[in-house]
This record gives C-alpha cells, sequence and structure tokens, in this order.
C-alpha cells in the first residue's frame, strides 16, 4: 500500500507541475495520456473498490483543470472502445461517484481503441491560433487489418 500511495503522490504531483507549467507558459490547452480509464463506460456498475485509487487523480484533474481554464484533454485506453465525452462535466454521475462537488466543463476525454477492437487510429490535429477549440480527432481505418 505504500507504494500505492507514494506513486499516486508522484503522479499528482507531476499532473500539477504540468498544469503549472502550461499556466506559465500560457499554453493554448493540456493533454493527459493514461493508460488507466477512470471513467470507464463499459462498466455499468463501477464499485469503490476497483476505483477508489482514481480519487486523488480525479480531484487533481478537476482542482487543475478549473485553474488553468483553457482547454484540458484527457487521453485513455484500458477500455478501448472510442468514446469521447465530458466525464467530469456538470450532472455527470462520476462526479458523485468520486465524491466531488466541483465540475470540470474544460475536460474532455478521448478513449481510443484497442485490444481486440484493433480496427483503426486516431488521428489528433491542432488547430491554429483563434481556431475553435485546439484539438480535433479522426477514427482512420487501418487499411490492412491486423490479424
Amino acid at each position: 500500500m505504500k507504494e500505492v500511495r507514494d506513486r499516486t503522490a508522484a503522479d499528482t504531483k507531476e499532473l500539477t507541475e504540468t498544469f503549472r507549467k502550461a499556466r506559465e507558459n500560457d499554453d493554448r490547452a493540456v493533454v493527459v495520456m493514461t493508460q488507466a480509464d477512470m471513467f470507464d463506460p463499459t462498466v455499468t456498475a463501477p464499485t469503490q473498490e476497483n476505483y477508489s485509487a482514481f480519487t486523488p487523480l480525479v480531484q487533481t484533474l478537476i482542482r487543475e483543470s478549473n485553474a488553468f481554464g483553457g482547454p484540458v484533454y484527457l487521453i485513455n485506453g484500458d477500455s478501448h472502445v472510442y468514446n469521447q465525452d465530458h466525464p467530469l462535466a456538470a450532472g455527470s454521475p462520476w462526479l458523485d461517484f468520486y465524491g466531488q462537488d466541483t465540475a470540470a466543463k474544460n475536460l474532455t476525454r478521448v478513449t481510443v481503441d484497442g485490444w481486440d477492437n484493433t480496427k483503426d487510429w486516431l488521428k489528433v490535429t491542432t488547430t491554429k491560433a483563434g481556431a475553435p477549440g485546439v484539438l480535433s480527432f479522426e477514427r482512420i481505418p487501418f487499411t490492412n487489418a491486423a490479424s
């Protein structure tokens, strides 16, 4: 358990530092990439036993996303079913699940296909300054299916 606490503390520190640097640099957006899917849409009845370790990361994402103000993109795998949503927006059941009162309306989560669902790859494009949004996402079918 000590290793888990130490790793989580290091992760939240790194996340906080990343957002601090983004604010200092006046960056247009922040991208966070994880394997873990803290908001897995394929799980119909998530339990605290399986997800509670993510709570400090979720709290940090909310706090830092709101302090940053610009677009925040969370890109993850794990569930490996393409999904684009706003898991920490007002009214999201994930806020209640993680015991959070504050939403992060500027956080967009994208889950990439994978595992046994590998039929495409995700093309991520940055927009020019002043354009609406900072990133766009396009699923590109593989030209030669993986075997």
